[in-house]
């Protein structure tokens, strides 16, 4: 079996606030997975540090077999994947 996304003890903090405590995740390549959960459940900070636009306080990452706590395996990942914001801001000029 092989996988997109796995994480072993991935934790973040902010100060003495622990925001994402411990995940232990594993995608199959090919499968789509979702975050559900309550405001403040850390789901948006999870999918940063997935896509390597925040650092692990603790704990290991890989995605699509790279490591986005590296910075030359995080260019080449964030060249794999995609993604797109919430929200977007438009022009008006």
């Amino acid at each position: 079996m092989e996988f997109a996304i796995q994480t072993s003890a991935l934790s973040r903090s902010f100060d003495s606030f622990r925001a994402v405590k411990a995940i232990d995740l594993r995608v199959e390549k090919g499968t789509f997975y979702g975050f559900l959960g309550p405001n403040g459940a850390g789901k948006s900070t999870t999918i940063k540090m997935l896509t390597g636009l925040l650092a692990v306080s603790s704990g290991s990452i890989e995605v699509l077999g790279l490591d986005p706590s590296h910075a030359r395996q995080a260019l080449e990942m964030k060249s794999r994947i995609g993604g797109f914001r919430r929200t977007w801001r438009c022009s008006t000029t």
